[in-house]
């Protein structure tokens, strides 16, 4: 038998030693190659490619093959606005779960199936789903709904062998705990045959509910994004009782100076060697 590689995210989740800082990059990387989220969203290999150039440009431990949230409930009879970071408001028309085009969210499969074809020991590739609050509070559709969604993709994200489902809650969602044990409860099952890590990242949320995810990122387990806007101290080492992955609070914001993130990047591998100590 071959010896199996697992990369940087992959040990963090299964056999955290260290903090493993792994920011959620999406539009900043669209930026940063002239795009547009709307080409990114549209064109597997034009995202698989901005998104490769975020990695190798930041050093990324983790890449998300999407963070369009709400995506989900799109379709000709129904549109998410957002933002001007991103983050979904309110839907207009007809929402029904599941009816985005098929074309649609195969282009987020195939993103992500592109990525972990390449990406191997480099990076752990991530699959994203809108969280079961934020569906539910944008579309009003019931757990049952939502479960049967996660349950078609997961297998789908399972064949395109991302090393994790992360669930991402719209930030200043509140979180119900017993929503989520309903709607993931199929998708968690599905997760541990295959062997993947489930993830809920919940910004507005604490870590102590009743989840059946593998693990819950609430607010005081996530990276503020403001951090972000300054350079990086040279010492970092007061986040270091974040053993495991230390994502951020949502996205990245695109407008970041990429020199800050790499600021930050390099701060938290110093600190991940013992020279932050």
């Amino acid at each position: 038998m071959g010896v199996v590689r697992v990369n940087a995210f992959q040990s963090a989740l299964l056999r955290p030693a260290h903090t493993l800082f792994a920011p959620i990059v999406y539009r900043l990387a669209a930026r940063l190659d002239q795009l547009d989220v709307a080409e990114m969203i549209g064109d597997p290999a034009i995202s698989a490619y901005a998104l490769r150039n975020a990695q190798k440009l930041f050093e990324l431990p983790m890449v998300v093959n999407h963070f369009q949230l709400g995506i989900e409930l799109e379709s000709s009879d129904s549109f998410v606005s957002r933002d001007q970071y991103g983050v979904p408001t309110e839907v207009t028309g007809s929402p029904t779960l599941g009816r985005a085009s098929a074309d649609l969210l195969d282009g987020l499969i195939d993103t992500a199936a592109r990525l972990s074809a390449e990406f191997m020991d480099r990076a752990g590739v991530v699959g994203v789903l809108t969280g079961p609050n934020t569906l539910s509070s944008l579309g009003k559709v019931s757990p049952a709904a939502i479960s049967e969604l996660y349950v078609a993709m997961a297998g789908k994200y399972a064949e395109a062998r991302v090393s994790a489902i992360m669930l991402a809650e719209a930030p200043e969602i509140p979180i119900d705990d017993l929503l989520v044990a309903s709607a993931t409860r199929e998708l968690v099952n599905i997760c541990r045959f295959y062997r993947l890590k489930s993830i809920l990242l919940a910004p507005f949320g604490a870590e102590t509910g009743p989840s059946p995810v593998d693990l819950q990122f609430g607010r005081r387990r996530l990276f503020p994004l403001d951090l972000l806007e300054s350079q990086a101290p040279a010492d970092v080492s007061g986040w270091a009782g974040h053993l495991g992955v230390l994502t951020t609070a949502g996205e990245v914001p695109e407008t970041l100076p990429p020199e800050s993130l790499k600021s930050w990047m390099n701060a938290f591998a110093h600190s991940s060697k013992g020279g932050g100590r």
